[in-house]
């Protein structure tokens, strides 16, 4: 059975919070927190463990520490740190070895790509292993066919699609495209990504919430608009499972509030359903399926 976990994020602040929701009974459960608070981290599965990377942290500066836990998500140690600082950045796994990508490291979009080296006759480290063609933050990545695939916005709204392999590529960019907000929750599923939510108009301007949904399938390189989210957020996180995806937390700009809301999208049935929400509300939470 998979299981999601939602791992740190902010609500009133930074948490290392975490909690696993059972889609079979519609419930959450709090099973404990990272040893350090973050928000917009990077985590995947490598060698039966869940990294956790970087991210913001507790005062919300660019944070280079790295967790290793269980798959229950409920114990967790410190591991060795990214060579710098990232946040908005992505994590893969690929070819038995552990990479982060892209994101930010200060107010500057990031292209650097560094990989993990496990113990052997050296103690383990993070190092340099190449740079993406462009930087780009917030970046989400997938591997399809033994290669990486990489979504990331460039500037306001405007995003771009690569493929490649890693550590050096070589790299090839497969779309770009405006979506007309920024900070949509994202995620790779079955062969597309889903782009949902976010907010229209900058920091400057009046700010609407968005409830829009995008799906960019990779086979035919098209953007293709999908029913609207029941919730309109910005700063929310997607993950897909069993076939669907899955929206959870958020940020209301209008109240600085975060939210809890929980919907999920079937890919089959293409609705949208309303499920438990988060005990506390958070946003710039990092979500896996388990």
């Amino acid at each position: 059975m998979t299981y999601l976990l939602a791992i740190g994020g902010c609500s009133d602040a930074v948490t290392g919070r975490i909690d696993r929701y059972d889609p079979a009974a519609d419930s959450w459960t709090s099973i404990g927190s990272l040893g350090c608070r973050r928000q917009n981290l990077a985590a995947a599965v490598f060698e039966g463990r869940i990294y956790a990377c970087g991210g913001l942290d507790y005062e919300s500066d660019p944070d280079k520490s790295v967790e290793q836990g269980d798959l229950t998500g409920a114990e967790w140690v410190e591991d060795p740190w990214l060579k710098d600082p990232r946040y908005h950045h992505a994590a893969v796994n690929l070819g038995g070895r552990l990479y982060v990508l892209g994101g930010c490291c200060s107010t500057d979009r990031e292209s650097s790509i560094d990989v993990f080296e496990p113990s052997g006759e050296s103690e383990s480290r993070w190092v340099r292993a190449g740079e993406l063609p462009v930087p780009m933050a917030p970046a989400i990545a997938t591997v399809v066919d033994g290669r990486v695939w990489i979504a990331g916005e460039l500037e306001y709204s405007k995003w771009e699609l690569w493929s490649g392999e890693l550590p050096a590529g070589p790299w090839t960019r497969e779309a770009a495209f405006s979506l007309d907000r920024m900070w949509p929750a994202v995620c790779a599923f079955q062969g597309a990504f889903y782009f949902c939510g976010g907010v229209v108009g900058d920091q400057e301007s009046e700010q609407t919430l968005s409830p829009r949904v995008e799906r960019f399938d990779l086979a035919s390189r098209s953007l293709q608009a999908l029913p609207d989210m029941p919730t309109a957020r910005q700063g929310a996180t997607a993950v897909g499972a069993d076939g669907r995806v899955y929206v959870m937390g958020g940020f209301d700009p209008s109240s600085s509030e975060a939210m809890t809301a929980l919907e999920a999208f079937d890919l089959a049935a293409q609705t949208w359903h309303t499920l438990a929400p988060l005990e506390e509300g958070r946003y710039g939470i990092c979500a896996l399926a388990i």
